[in-house]
């Protein structure tokens, strides 16, 4: 069966002992709690791990603006799927070190960039089941409190969600050559 958005909601519902839903739309409790929560509770888990399954690429668009300092070139960071977060970037020289992110465009003194990014997915079916487990823990624990009144019941569930979270994320950084950083500080110190 493919995953949907509600039916995420509805595992999340299922650990907090709430009714089921057809729709974010419906005039129930449950329903209206779960349309508040589940874009806010989406982007903040995507953005704690670099999910293979959101992960994309893309080769920034310049814009018609300039930067009015520091800077010489604007770009336009990805708007389809979205990006909640530049993961790195690469241009087309060499020893790119000086960017800045500001609002929806990435500034730097290169004339071409591409980045990787986590990515707003809009197919739930591409979610992934880790990304997913750990997007519904989140959502039982947001949506505790208002649905059950308990405090005490969110901290446990909050509990929970940090141990499924690091769980998936070991998982997930399993799938490929793991990234290699390198720094040359203690050899420069030398």
């Amino acid at each position: 069966m493919a995953t949907s958005d509600i039916e995420i909601c509805n595992r999340a519902l299922l650990a907090v002992g709430g009714s089921l839903i057809s729709s974010f739309s419906e005039s129930t409790q449950e329903a209206a709690i779960m349309n508040v929560l589940y874009e806010s509770t989406f982007k903040e888990v995507a953005i704690t791990h670099p999910w293979s399954t959101l992960v994309k690429r893309a080769s920034l668009n310049l814009t018609n603006n300039s930067p009015e300092f520091e800077y010489s070139y604007e770009f336009q960071l990805p708007t389809s799927p979205l990006c909640l977060r530049v993961l790195n970037i690469q241009d087309n020289d060499t020893g790119l070190d000086d960017f800045r992110i500001e609002g929806d465009k990435l500034l730097a003194n290169v004339s071409a960039i591409s980045v990787r990014y986590i990515a707003r997915l809009t197919d739930p079916t591409k979610y992934g089941i880790l990304f997913e487990n750990a997007l519904v823990s989140r959502l039982a624990a947001a949506s505790s409190v208002a649905l059950s009144g308990d405090i005490a019941r969110q901290a446990g569930l909050l509990k929970i969600y940090n141990e499924v979270l690091m769980q998936s994320i070991t998982i997930d950084s399993m799938q490929g050559s793991g990234e290699q950083t390198y720094s040359t500080t203690l050899t420069e110190i030398r």
